[in-house]
């Protein structure tokens, strides 16, 4: 799947880098990224998915959806 079609009709603030991208997998949990996959960070109540973003590309994660401003900061 195509990272612009996975984002269709979702209001983003910024978008940094193409969105035509193509998307293997989704995921919310860094330990389970692999190539291709997009990392979503979702703030948990124990975790805070910011914290893991740079390990999610390190692991292969082509895209990464997040709130904050561009660098996706807590």
């Amino acid at each position: 799947m195509i990272l612009q079609d996975v984002l269709y009709k979702v209001a983003l603030r910024i978008v940094q880098g193409s969105t035509v991208v193509d998307i293997k997998d989704i995921q919310i949990d860094s330990r389970k990224i692999k190539d291709g996959s997009l990392f979503i960070a979702v703030k948990g109540v124990w975790a805070d998915g910011h914290d893991y973003i740079n390990k999610a590309v390190e692991k292969g994660a082509v895209a990464v959806v997040c709130q904050g401003n561009a660098f996706c900061p807590k």
